[in-house]
């Protein structure tokens, strides 16, 4: 998996606000002094988090992350293919009040789901995760699944499912219609954060709850089908015709 300078600069700036605008939400209820984010590429989340009064970070990501577009320190970066920590069976010695893991999932097989859940979970109380659904599309996408899917994985391994942050940005121009789609939080049964977004919300298990697809992503994703499907057709007929 392997992305381009251009990549990593074009997102910055959406990534952003939608990292400001999430952490808003989630700190309303929640707030982490520690933060830890596994896929982190260039850390514009850590960075965003760390502005929040966030005191404590660590990212992980690939070789294929420019160091010099990293956005926190190089200290803080742990450059690791994820799919090698789970092969080598890696667990951190450090806990974290909240776990990241945003738009990963999908990139890795999907007979390492259960070991990335664990790799997420042991650190921490709290994960808020994003995960490409089926027929999102993207670079690199071997395992999109459905919301319902992470969340028996997530159930597995103590922590039920909080619809914390999408009712809160559905709407908000400023957020990635990605994460309005795909972002749910996660706590550990008996924790504290549990019984804390507990107060204000109920725990989701329901497909109806949990499987969400935003409309203008549909659409969007529609169009790029559509023009596929047509320039094939145009292909053959001409080829046919010739």
């Amino acid at each position: 998996m392997t992305y381009s300078e251009e990549f990593f600069t074009s997102r910055e700036k959406v990534t952003e606000a939608s990292a400001n605008k999430v952490f808003d939400v989630i700190w309303s209820y929640f707030q982490a002094e520690s933060v830890l984010d596994v896929g982190c590429a260039t850390g514009i989340w850590l960075c965003e988090a760390q502005k929040k009064g966030v005191s404590k970070i660590y990212g992980i990501d690939g070789p294929w992350v420019p160091v010099e577009h990293l956005k926190i320190e190089q200290d803080d970066f742990w450059t690791k293919d994820i799919v090698d920590i789970l092969n080598q069976k890696v667990s951190l010695d450090s806990k974290f009040d909240m776990t990241i893991c945003i738009e990963l999932a999908e990139h890795l097989p999907e007979n390492k789901s259960d070991d990335l859940i664990e790799f997420l979970t042991n650190p921490t109380d709290v994960v808020l995760f994003s995960a490409a659904v089926k027929g999102q599309g993207g670079t690199g996408h071997v395992n999109e699944n459905t919301q319902s899917y992470w969340q028996k994985k997530f159930d597995n391994a103590g922590f039920d499912a909080f619809d914390v942050v999408r009712p809160e940005v559905w709407t908000s121009p400023e957020v990635n219609m990605i994460y309005k789609q795909n972002m749910i939080v996660y706590a550990r049964r008996s924790s504290a954060a549990h019984s804390t977004f507990s107060k204000t919300h109920v725990a989701v298990s329901d497909e109806y709850s949990l499987n969400r697809v935003y409309p203008e992503l549909l659409e969007k994703r529609s169009r790029a089908l559509e023009k596929l499907v047509a320039k094939k057709l145009k292909n053959r007929f001409k080829k046919y015709f010739s």
